[in-house]
């Protein structure tokens, strides 16, 4: 689900065990898209767009918000980005989920004609 523009996991979705006192149907604030440094911001951004573009409807063929998060880790220099930065990133640059209800979302795009589609 979204909430003030972010998403937002209940943990018993995130797989990430609830702190003492709350329930596994609370909701887990998950990491935001500008946690991460402003070189991989940038990195994702540039890689997402040189490789996707929006579509007229939710293709069965486009990655879903978890997809989109392993291939990001191949140019991160962590090598990690969690499905909600991913999720966040997307909500940014104005992607809407087709059902933000859902563990890992899928949006209205596409690969572009020469993306690379295996990382």
């Amino acid at each position: 689900m979204i909430k003030n523009g972010h998403p937002v996991t209940l943990y018993r979705e995130s797989g990430i065990a609830p702190p003492e006192g709350e329930d596994w149907d609370s909701e887990y604030d998950g990491h935001r898209f500008d946690e991460l440094s402003l070189e991989d911001q940038v990195a994702i951004r540039k890689w997402f767009f040189d490789n996707f573009e929006p579509a007229s409807n939710y293709g069965t063929k486009a990655p879903s918000s978890y997809g989109l998060k392993h291939m990001a880790e191949c140019i991160v220099s962590t090598g990690y980005v969690s499905n909600d930065q991913m999720k966040d990133a997307l909500l940014l640059w104005g992607f809407k989920p087709k059902n933000s209800h859902e563990c890992n979302w899928t949006f209205k795009i596409k690969f572009r004609r020469n993306a690379i589609k295996r990382y």
